[in-house]
């Protein structure tokens, strides 16, 4: 979400950005923080040879080639100017670490993840043209009727219309049992670590309106 906001005040855009708790951070917070880039110049400082298209043949291999091939194709052709912005943005990464499992690279660029969101968080509000709002719920996505077109959300405390577009960037599911059982019943008894606001809503106030959803018996853990 700050990512988002980020980006769009800095071209101009007003934005108003909604968390439903009473402060920011959620499971992204609570991340490990590994992300993974490459053909990066930390790589390269390092003598580590890597390349965008050894990353997508490596997370193709990893999801059995039962993932979307061409979302894992988009993926791995905008990481580099992913990693790219967001050192433009003032995050700092720590050496890469060894290869993780199925990668055939060391990949790894760590970050603080409080840090990176906290980071984020204060380039979006330097602009002045985002509007925060914690403690605001968003319950469901407002459609226009004849153009089927997604035009506001609704919370609690009123509507919130927008002019050129909506962003749904509400993280997982840990946090609702109903949806665990729903989607993953064998981590029924699991013991989840992630947001407290990690209950599915965006993923449901989407799926409300006819987006599909795939891919969600798979967690990481």
């Amino acid at each position: 979400g700050f990512a988002a906001a980020a980006e769009a005040t800095a071209l101009g855009a007003d934005v108003i950005l909604l968390e439903k708790l009473s402060e920011f951070g959620g499971s992204s917070a609570k991340s490990g923080g590994c992300l993974a880039f490459a053909g990066t110049d930390i790589q390269e400082a390092a003598g580590i040879i890597d390349s965008a298209e050894t990353l997508f043949q490596d997370l193709r291999e990893v999801g059995r080639y039962q993932n979307d091939e061409a979302l894992v194709r988009a993926y791995a052709d905008h990481q580099l100017d992913t990693f790219e912005w967001l050192r433009s943005q003032g995050v700092l990464f720590s050496p890469v670490l060894e290869a993780a499992a199925g990668q055939s690279a060391p990949r790894a660029h760590n970050v603080d993840p409080a840090d990176m969101v906290r980071v984020l968080a204060a380039r979006a509000m330097a602009t002045g043209l985002c509007d925060y709002q914690a403690g605001r719920a968003a319950r469901h996505l407002i459609r226009d009727a004849q153009s089927g077109r997604v035009t506001g959300v609704a919370t609690d405390q009123g509507d919130v219309r927008a002019r050129r577009g909506v962003i749904l960037a509400s993280g997982g599911f840990c946090k609702n049992p109903d949806l665990i059982h729903r989607f993953a019943p064998h981590y029924d008894e699991a013991i989840f670590i992630g947001g407290e606001g990690s209950t599915g809503d965006g993923l449901r106030m989407a799926w409300k309106l006819g987006a599909d959803l795939r891919d969600m018996a798979y967690i990481k853990g």
